[in-house]
């Protein structure tokens, strides 16, 4: 038996309990993905996490999870979705870094046949689908379908490394004090072949952030930063942040040293740098520095035009972000309903994850530049700034920042 529990959320901190009142007890729980439109994005973003979201299944009992997409917000072809199930799956050898089991099933349904799920139900695919656009609130009732699941799986075991670079501050006492710069270094490699191509190049996703990291890199050297600048370029984005999550759990400088992260993952250098969204700016004082150097670069920052597509948690920065870290992540943006935002939609349904992710497509080189120099200057301006970055006293995450503040107290002389 399977119970549709609305978007399968339990948000305390916002008095929302998709749970409340249903008897999941042994069943598997079929939800659509996103969230209600009046919690704020990236506090919505964290409770839809895998680890969150698993956690609140496992406490409500069940033993099972299957997704739906609103097609409306669907970023790639379904064929393509389908095709990335065929990929071997990764975790962590080490138990203790294992957040996310405890489920019997997870799948991901295709959205065009999930009436099939919706038969016999009080309300079909097409009536949640209206609800969830017109931002009412999701019903939550049994679905009279059954769910039949088989499985075989073998196990070998992979070694991959993160790669860590360190420019020492120049300040005797900052320089005890850490700025992460982190794109990944994966893609996914070879996988299904698409019109004879089975290579899988990941231009856009994500060697553009490897190149940003290191150009960044090469332009500190000159202009010593106060601050130490952690360069990090982490493995396993693609599986589930592994390297992030390991290098958060196990990092090579104490965890309260590190001041703030600049996660740099598919930014899409598509077409000029007019506009740039922050995932993040609304959460910590490093908006301030961002705001000013983003101005003297004639860039308007912009709001997450999507936030149902929860991109905060969707790259390495959520790892800090978890252990109490001020970070950022960054997307080239758009006008609403300009050319740039059609061409940037046509890119995730032609080439996100697709062997076309590769250096014949178009790119704005000057972009990415001016997209290096403005990033160069955040950090530089954030490893000479006396005052360590915060949280803002409204964001949720500022309760994951207590044992690191305390910790950073402990190391104080």
């Amino acid at each position: 038996m399977s119970t549709e529990p609305g978007y399968s959320h339990s948000i305390p901190e916002a008095g929302h309990d998709d749970f409340e009142g249903l008897e999941l007890q042994g069943k598997v729980a079929v939800f659509l993905y996103g969230g209600p439109s009046h919690i704020p994005g990236a506090l919505r973003a964290h409770h839809s996490s895998t680890e969150e979201r698993i956690k609140a299944l496992r406490k409500a009992g069940a033993v099972g999870v299957v997704m739906l997409q609103n097609p409306k917000s669907e970023e790639m072809p379904w064929a393509r979705v389908a095709s990335s199930r065929f990929e071997p799956a990764m975790t962590f050898a080490d138990p203790s870094l294992v957040e996310d089991q405890g489920l019997k099933v997870s799948a991901v349904f295709n959205s065009r046949h999930a009436e099939k799920l919706f038969a016999g139900a009080r309300h079909s695919f097409k009536d949640v689908l209206a609800m969830a656009d017109a931002n009412r609130p999701l019903p939550r009732f049994e679905l009279p379908s059954r769910l039949e699941a088989r499985a075989e799986w073998k196990q070998a075991p992979v070694a991959s490394s993160n790669v860590v670079g360190v420019l020492p501050g120049s300040d005797a006492t900052l320089a005890k004090e850490y700025v992460v710069l982190t794109a990944h270094l994966d893609h996914i490699g070879v996988g299904v072949p698409v019109k004879g191509d089975a290579i899988y190049n990941g231009a856009m996703d994500n060697a553009t952030g490897v190149a940003a990291v290191l150009e960044v890199a090469r332009t500190l050297q000159a202009l010593k930063p106060k601050r130490s600048v952690l360069f990090l370029l982490v493995t396993g984005e693609e599986k589930g942040l592994l390297g992030a999550r390991y290098f958060a759990a196990k990092p090579t400088v104490p965890l309260s040293s590190i001041v703030a992260n600049f996660n740099m993952d598919m930014f899409l250098p598509l077409f000029p740098l007019n506009h740039l969204l922050a995932l993040g700016q609304e959460e910590s004082s490093l908006v301030a520095p961002l705001q000013q150097v983003a101005t003297a670069h004639g860039v308007t920052l912009v709001p997450d035009p999507a936030p149902n597509r929860m991109l905060f948690i969707r790259s390495d920065q959520y790892a800090f972000i978890r252990k109490g870290v001020p970070a950022l992540s960054f997307k080239f943006s758009h006008a609403p309903g300009s050319p740039e935002e059609r061409l940037m939609k046509a890119w995730h349904t032609r080439h996100y994850h697709a062997p076309s992710d590769d250096l014949r497509q178009p790119m704005d080189r000057e972009a990415a530049a001016k997209f290096v120099r403005l990033l160069s200057d955040l950090t530089l301006a954030v490893a000479n700034t006396p005052e360590r970055p915060r949280w803002n006293d409204t964001s949720f995450f500022r309760r994951f920042a207590s044992p690191l503040v305390e910790e950073a107290r402990q190391r104080e002389p």
